[in-house]
């Protein structure tokens, strides 16, 4: 018993060094990045260690991350319009990309890395689209525009890119991180 709440403490420590060097490394990442428009979002690799963590060591570990990122995440672009967007933009979006740490994906990482990411996008659209809406109608007879259409179409243009470079990326890493980890 005393040996399995040891191997389970040391464990667990480990797990939380880990969690925090991953998300140092994302926070770092986010520094090297561009905008693509001046009205938000940014292209870079802040999603990598997150995804990488969160295959090897499990999707709790890398939703936990991931919301620990996000909320790092506020200070490096913070743009604060209500409480609710801020909860859907930053820590329930980049605590999105630990759902491909889920068992499920365990054989099937490019299914993984979708769907995770997929998550996190519809995060940012749902946030669009709850505040374009207020925004474009006020002092407007007609709304013009869709917000639907609007956030979808924005919010791909600062995530496609990165979600290919992840597609890239993650795989051999995954691969180098679990055979230094593990010894498979």
């Amino acid at each position: 018993m005393a040996d399995s709440l040891a191997n389970h403490t040391r464990a667990s420590g480990r797990g939380i060094a880990e969690m925090g060097i991953t998300v140092a490394l994302a926070f770092f990442l986010a520094f090297f990045s561009f905008a693509p428009f001046p009205t938000g979002g940014q292209i870079s690799l802040d999603m990598l260690p997150i995804l990488v963590f969160a295959l090897v060591r499990g999707h709790r570990w890398g939703c936990t991350a991931g919301v620990a990122y996000g909320f790092l995440h506020i200070i490096q672009e913070p743009i604060i319009l209500h409480p609710v967007q801020v909860l859907l933009d930053y820590p329930l979006a980049f605590g999105a990309l630990g759902l491909c740490g889920l068992p499920c994906f365990k054989e099937h990482t490019f299914l993984g890395l979708t769907v995770s990411m997929l998550s996190r996008y519809l995060m940012h659209v749902l946030s669009g689209v709850i505040f374009l809406d207020l925004f474009l109608t006020v002092g407007t007879e007609v709304n013009v525009y869709s917000p639907w259409l609007w956030s979808f179409s924005y919010n791909a243009t600062f995530l496609i890119l990165p979600a290919l470079c992840m597609y890239l990326l993650v795989p051999p890493l995954k691969h180098a991180l679990s055979v230094y980890l593990n010894g498979k």
